[in-house]
Order: structure tokens, then sequence, then C-alpha cells
């Protein structure tokens, strides 16, 4: 579970030593050299304060001695705590709630799961709504109610691909099984999963694989990331995370979902064109073959009869193949 910190002028390279060191840092081991008690005196630090001795506390719990740090980062930090060393709420002000004690997460990660008398308010959340639940002290606080609407073009898309020969339309969600049910009835997917992990949607990805299914993987995220990489194709949305984009296969705009279907026409079309290139000529050029040899026709007309027939295939591949003018 991720938790809300303030230390980030505390640096550290991956190596353990200082990434970078500006003029007046210093070593937490150091701290109590005459050295750097005079330089934080000569920056307006009172030493004696339960602001500094609280901010040192916190920085010696999440840091080791050789951590760098300075007089300004310490200055910094101790306006996130009053008089009394009791941290002050940047949101609302209050004393006495440390950000550190303040998880914001999903409901099954959240510790504290509600009365039976509170179930009902569960219950009646919206269904259209991600739910993220905040706790304090590992208390359910509130729900928070995150809208994220569905494409309008999302059910027609996913109908167009089914009667494009699209077999079956998953849909693998972090979000609760509520909405994903709520959702997945909305745009008609054949099968839905909640509250999935990066590395299941990899997983699901693998086994349809091991089933003997072409696997196409759409997703914008970086969680979507090792599904895109496993699937037979992956396709990003174009204002995606930047790592989703790098590994799939395709890119397409994220103005309209329908390219998708632009894209899995014009390769149904392009398939049927190649196949029946392939069968025009081989049954032709083993039509002239034959001619040839039972002497019908003279080499010369069979080679001028083979270029004219390759010559008007490839006029023919040159015109459009795709039906879905609208989407190009």
């Amino acid at each position: 579970m991720s938790k809300i910190t303030d230390y980030a002028f505390l640096f550290q390279n991956s190596s353990g030593k200082s990434a970078f060191n500006p003029i007046g840092s210093f070593q937490l081991s150091q701290l109590n050299s005459s050295a750097v008690q005079s330089q934080l005196k000569a920056a307006g630090i009172n030493t004696n304060s339960k602001q500094y001795k609280t901010v040192i506390s916190k920085m010696m719990q999440n840091a080791n001695g050789m951590m760098y740090t300075n007089p300004a980062a310490i200055k910094n930090l101790m306006k996130n705590y009053d008089k009394d060393g009791d941290y002050i709420s940047p949101a609302t002000g209050l004393a006495g709630m440390d950000a550190t004690d303040i998880p914001i997460s999903q409901r099954h990660v959240i510790i504290d799961i509600p009365e039976k008398n509170r179930q009902e308010m569960f219950d009646n959340l919206p269904e259209e709504y991600s739910h993220l639940y905040l706790a304090i002290e590992d208390k359910l606080a509130a729900v928070i109610c995150i809208e994220d609407p569905v494409r309008p073009e999302a059910k027609e898309v996913i109908s167009s691909l089914k009667e494009l020969g699209i077999s079956k339309v998953v849909m693998m969600t972090g979000d609760s099984e509520r909405t994903a049910k709520a959702i997945a009835g909305k745009v008609g997917v054949d099968e839905y999963y909640s509250e999935v992990l990066p590395e299941d949607k990899a997983s699901f990805v693998e086994k349809e694989k091991a089933a003997g299914r072409k696997v196409i993987m759409i997703g914008d995220g970086i969680n979507d990331s090792p599904a895109l990489s496993a699937a037979d194709v992956g396709i990003a949305i174009s204002d995606g995370a930047q790592i989703a984009r790098e590994i799939a296969d395709i890119t397409v705009s994220a103005d309209d979902l329908g390219q998708i279907v632009y894209l899995k026409d014009l390769s149904n079309n392009l398939i049927k064109k190649i196949n029946r290139n392939y069968r025009t000529i081989v049954s032709f050029n083993s039509g002239l073959i034959a001619l040839g040899v039972l002497g019908v026709i003279q080499p010369t007309t069979s080679a001028l009869l083979h270029n004219t027939s390759t010559l008007f295939i490839s006029m023919n591949s040159m015109k459009n193949i795709t039906l879905a003018e609208e989407h190009k």
C-alpha cells in the first residue's frame, strides 16, 4: 500500500551514495557536529524546537546515516509541523494527523471492513463510478467516487469487431466487481474480470495463447504493458502511457476507437486479396504451362499472357481494400 510521504528532500542513488551534493549539504550522521550545528543556526533553525526534533526523528526513521540533506530541506519540512511537533495537514490545516497514516486504496486493500449496519451504505454506492477508499489509522473514513465514463462508441466498436470475426471480447480492469459488471453490461463484452493486477492480465493472455487462440490486447496504461507485450498483437492508445506505446505493435488515436474496427476490416480484406491473388496466379500460370506443353500456344504468347496477368493483378491490388472509409 502506498502512503503519502514528505521526505522528498532526502536524496540517494541506487548505489547508496549521494546522487548530487549541493552546497551546504551534509550526511545525517554528521548532524551533531559543531560545523553542521553552526550551519543550522545560521539558517535560522532552532535545534531545540519540537518541530526540528520531530523532523530529524522522521528522517532517521526513513533513512540511514549515509543519506544527505541540507538546512533548506530541514527548514522546509519543519513547516509541516506546529510548535508542538504535530503534523499540519496541507489540505485542512489541522494538526495531529500525519499524512503517512492516510492511505488511499481500493476496498480489498483497506484493513477495516465496515460494520453490518453500515453495509447498506456500501451496497448503495453508485455502480457507474470507480471507488477509492480513504482510511485514517486503518479505519475507513470516506469513499471517493471517480467517474470514468464509457466511451460513447465503445458498444458499437465491440459489436463491429464481432461482426468482423473477433470471437470473444474480454474486459479486464482493476475496478471493483460492481463497477466492472455495470460497464461490461453497457458495452456488451463476453467476459469481464475485476480487481485484476498487471500480472493477471499477462497470465490471461498467455493462457488464451496456450489454448490456441490469437490474442489482441488493447491498453493505455503502465499496468497494461506486460499484457501488451505478451499478446500476439498489442494496441496502445495515443494519449496513454509512453511505455505502453513503445511496447505495443500498433498505436491508434485516442479520438476514435473506431480506428480499431478500421484496422480489423483492413486486415481481413488484405488477407482475402492476398489469397485471391495467389489462387489466380497459380491457376492462370498452371493453365499457361499446360497449354504450352500441349503445343496449343507458342512460348512468346505464353510469356505475353503471363506478363499481362501480372500487370493486371498488380493494378487490381492497388485498389482500396477496406469498406470502412469513414474511419480512415
